[in-house]
C-alpha cells in the first residue's frame, strides 16, 4: 500500500550523495525493498515490475543502478528491513522468494537496462561488467548498443578510453575466456571503434595503476611466469612511452603522469629511454621546476627517475643538475634541493647535500621523506642521527625498521626514547604496528650489550600499548613490578585519588593535566596487563614467604598513601593471574598459603573479578549451562581446599555464585527470546 510513496521518498533522498561510512543509507534501503531473491515488501511481483519501470522514468540514474544490481555477478547480502512489531502488516513478507519469481523480476531489470534510452560510457562500461550474468541474445545486444553509440554519439577520446578499458577487462582478460567466439569479435570490433586518437588516451590503460592486467591472449599458459609477464608489460609501456615522448615530448609525458597512479614507473621507463645524456639532464631539470599537487604527483616520477639509474651513473647526473642548477638564485637552489630529496638515502645523495650551505642541509633532512633503500651500516647511523637531529624520531625509525639488527644498541634505545617522548612531530602519517616496535625489544634483548633490565624495564613501559599483546610482552617491566611493591604502590597513585584530603610526595605529582591522564593510562594498562606473581623465582615457582612480604609492604604503603581499597583490588587482580596448581585447584598452593596470612574481603573482590574477566569472548551453549559448569568446578575446588585453605575456599564458593547468577540471567533471557514473535 505505502511502496509507491516510500519509492518517491528514498528515490529524491538517493539524489543527494552522503559521502560517509553510513551503511543503510537512502539508496541501501531502496535496494533492500526492491532486491529480487528477498523483496523487503509485500508488493507482489508484478507491481514492483512497474514500479521500477517508474522509477527509471523518474530518477533515471537512480534507477540504472537500482536495475543493475539485480544481475551483479558478484556475491551479495541480503538483511531483513524493520518490520512492525506490533502489527500483522508484514505477515509473510520479506523472506526469499521463489527462483521463478527471482528470475522474472531479474529479467525485468536487463530489459530496462538493455533498452535504455541515453547510455554513456558509464552505462555501457557497467553492462560490459555483467556480461557474464545474461544469454548470448542479451550479450549482443550490449554490443550491438556500444557500436550504436560510437557511431552515433561521436564520443570524446576519455570517453572511448574508458569504455574501451572496461572492453577490455572484462572481455579479453581471464574473466572474459568463457565467452563465446561471436561474442568475442564483438567486443573486437567495439575495440576498434573506439580506439582513441589521442595518445594520451590510447596509452592511458598502461599506466592508471601500478599493475596492469594482461589480455588472455597475450598470457600462453594457466600458469604464466610472472617474471616474463613483468617484462611484456615493461615492454609495451616502454613503447608507449617511447611514442608519446616522440610525439608530445615533455609535456605528454607530464599529462600521463597526472591522469595515472604509475608516475613513479613512467620515471624509471624515462631513464632508460633518456640515458645519461644532455636529454636526461634536461629532463630533471623541467622535473624539478614542475608543481607538485596531490593530482600532480611529479615528485613519484622524480623518484622514479633517481632511483632507477646505477650508483655511478646516478652521482653522474647530480654532477651535472647541480652545475646547471646551484648556485646564487634561491629558486634555482630549490629545485636543486628538490632533485635530492626525491634521490636515494644514501651516502651518494649526502655527499651533494653536505655541500649546500647549512639552512638548506637542514630544510633536506626536515623534509626528505624516509624511504627504504639498504643502506649500509653507517649510512643507517647516520640517518639516526640526522633525523634525531632535526627532531624526526618517527621519520627515523620509518628508515631503518626493516634492517633493525643491523642498528648498534646505542642507537636503538635512543631512537626508542625520543619517539616515546617527541612524538610524531611532522611525520604524523607514518603508523607502526606492533609487530615492528616487538621486533626491536627482541632485537636488543638478545644483544650481548643489551641495556640493563632497568632500562629494558622503562623502555617496556613507554611502548606498553604495542607490547602487551605480544608474546614477548613485558619481561623486565614485570619483573620489576613483582620486585618492587613501591612501584605497583605508586602505579595505583598514578590511576586513582586518595580517599582523604592528603597530599601525595612530590616525587609521585604531575601538575600537567595531560601528562598526568597519560601516565595514568599507562599506569592502568600496566597493572591490567602484569602477570608475574610476585615472590617467583627462576624455576617457576611462587616463594609464598616473599609473596607474603610483598603484599604487606603494598599494604602498607598504600594505607600510608590513602588508597588502601583500591589497593587491595588491584593486588587481588594481579593473583588473579595465578594458574592453577597440579592439584586442579586454583591458585597455585603458594598463593593461597599467602593468602591465609594476608588476605582480606577487598583482595578477594579484585581476585574473583580479576577471574571473571579473562573468561574474554566465548562461544555459548544453551542459556546458563556454560555457566553452571564453571559454577561446579569452583564449588569443586572449593570442596578441596575448605579443610587446608578456608580463605581461599571462601573466594571459590563466592565465585561459583557469582556464575550461578550468570546462569539464572542467561536462562531468563533466552526463555524471553524463545517467547518473542521474531
Amino acid at each position: 500500500d505505502y511502496l509507491p510513496s516510500v519509492m518517491r521518498i528514498l528515490a529524491r533522498l538517493s539524489e543527494v550523495p552522503i559521502e560517509d561510512n553510513w551503511m543503510n543509507k537512502p539508496e541501501n534501503s531502496l535496494k533492500s525493498i526492491f532486491r529480487s531473491w528477498m523483496p523487503q515488501t509485500a508488493a507482489p511481483l508484478e507491481d514492483r515490475k512497474r514500479l521500477l519501470e517508474e522509477l527509471t522514468r523518474q530518477s533515471p540514474s537512480i534507477g540504472w543502478r537500482l536495475c543493475i544490481d539485480q544481475f551483479d555477478p558478484h556475491a551479495t547480502v541480503g538483511h531483513y528491513n524493520y518490520r512492525p512489531r506490533w502489527r500483522n502488516d508484514a505477515v509473510g513478507a520479506g523472506q526469499p522468494v521463489l527462483r521463478s519469481e527471482m528470475y522474472g523480476f531479474v529479467r525485468k531489470a536487463l530489459d530496462l537496462a538493455l533498452s535504455w534510452n541515453n547510455h554513456d560510457e558509464k552505462t555501457l562500461g557497467d553492462l560490459v561488467e555483467r556480461l557474464q550474468q545474461m544469454s548470448e541474445a542479451d550479450q549482443e545486444k550490449v554490443w550491438e548498443s556500444i557500436i550504436a553509440w560510437v557511431r552515433r554519439n561521436a564520443p570524446t577520446d576519455e570517453q572511448k578510453a574508458s569504455l574501451r578499458e572496461r572492453i577490455r577487462v572484462y572481455a579479453f582478460t581471464r574473466r572474459g575466456r568463457r565467452l563465446p567466439s561471436q561474442i568475442k569479435n564483438y567486443a573486437t570490433e567495439a575495440q576498434r571503434l573506439l580506439e582513441p586518437s589521442d595518445l594520451i588516451a590510447k596509452y592511458h590503460w598502461l599506466f592508471a595503476k601500478q599493475w596492469v592486467e594482461l589480455s588472455f591472449d597475450e598470457i600462453e599458459t594457466d600458469a604464466p611466469d610472472f617474471q616474463k609477464r613483468e617484462e611484456t608489460v615493461l615492454k609495451m609501456r616502454t613503447d608507449a612511452l617511447k611514442e608519446i615522448w616522440e610525439s608530445l615530448n615533455f609535456e605528454g609525458v607530464l599529462e600521463l603522469c597526472k591522469q595515472g597512479e604509475a608516475s613513479a614507473v613512467i620515471g624509471r621507463i624515462m631513464t632508460d629511454l633518456l640515458g645519461d645524456g644532455k636529454a636526461a639532464i634536461d629532463f630533471l631539470v623541467r622535473l624539478a621546476g614542475e608543481e607538485a599537487s596531490a593530482e600532480y604527483p611529479i615528485d613519484s616520477c622524480l623518484m622514479g627517475f633517481m632511483y632507477h639509474p646505477g650508483p655511478d651513473d646516478r652521482r653522474h647526473r647530480l654532477v651535472q643538475v647541480k652545475a646547471r642548477l646551484f648556485g646564487a638564485d634561491s629558486k634555482q637552489n630549490q629545485k636543486f634541493l628538490r632533485v635530492l630529496k626525491d634521490s636515494p638515502l644514501d651516502s651518494i645523495t649526502w655527499q651533494f647535500v653536505n655541500e649546500l650551505p647549512d639552512d638548506l642541509q637542514t630544510r633536506y633532512w626536515t623534509e626528505v621523506s624516509p624511504n627504504w633503500n639498504r643502506p649500509t651500516s653507517e649510512e643507517l647511523h647516520e640517518l639516526i642521527d640526522r633525523f634525531l637531529d632535526v627532531g624526526r624520531p618517527v621519520a627515523a625509525f620509518a628508515a631503518i625498521r626493516f634492517e633493525v639488527k643491523e642498528v648498534r644498541t646505542f642507537h636503538l634505545v635512543r631512537l626508542l626514547r625520543e619517539m616515546a617522548t617527541k612524538g610524531p612531530g611532522p611525520d604524523k602519517m607514518y603508523r607502526f604496528n606492533s609487530y615492528e616496535i616487538t621486533q626491536v625489544f627482541k632485537s636488543l634483548s638478545d644483544r650481548a650489550d643489551a641495556p640493563s633490565d632497568s632500562e629494558m624495564a622503562q623502555l617496556e613501559f613507554l611502548y606498553l600499548e604495542a607490547l602487551r599483546d605480544d608474546e614477548y610482552g613485558i619481561p623486565h617491566l614485570e619483573k620489576d613490578l613483582a620486585e618492587s611493591p613501591l612501584m605497583f604502590a605508586q602505579a595505583i597513585a598514578m590511576i586513582y585519588r586518595r580517599d582523604d584530603d592528603g597530599i601525595d610526595p612530590p616525587e609521585w605529582q604531575v601538575a600537567d593535566k595531560e601528562a598526568a591522564s597519560s601516565r595514568a593510562n599507562q599506569a592502568y594498562s600496566l597493572l591490567h596487563n602484569a602477570k608475574r606473581i610476585p615472590g617467583t623465582q627462576d624455576d617457576g615457582k611462587v616463594d609464598a614467604e616473599k609473596l607474603v612480604e610483598w603484599i604487606s609492604e603494598v599494604r602498607a604503603l598504600c594505607k600510608q598513601h590513602a588508597r588502601v581499597t583500591v589497593g587491595d583490588h588491584a593486588i587481588g587482580e594481579l593473583l588473579s593471574k595465578s594458574e592453577e596448581d597440579e592439584d586442579g585447584v586454583w591458585p597455585t598452593e603458594s598463593v593461597r598459603r599467602a593468602l591465609e596470612r594476608v588476605g582480606t574481603k577487598e583482595i578477594q573482590v579484585g581476585m574473583s573479578i580479576g577471574l571473571y574477566n579473562q573468561r574474554g569472548a566465548h562461544f555459548r551453549s544453551h542459556g546458563g549451562d556454560d555457566e553452571r559448569g564453571l559454577a561446579a568446578k569452583y564449588r569443586k575446588m572449593a570442596k578441596q581446599a575448605a579443610i587446608e585453605f578456608p580463605f581461599t575456599a571462601q573466594l571459590l564458593q563466592q565465585i561459583a555464585r557469582t556464575y550461578d547468577r550468570d546462569a539464572e540471567w542467561h536462562d531468563t533471557e533466552d526463555d524471553v527470546r524463545s517467547r518473542l514473535p521474531y
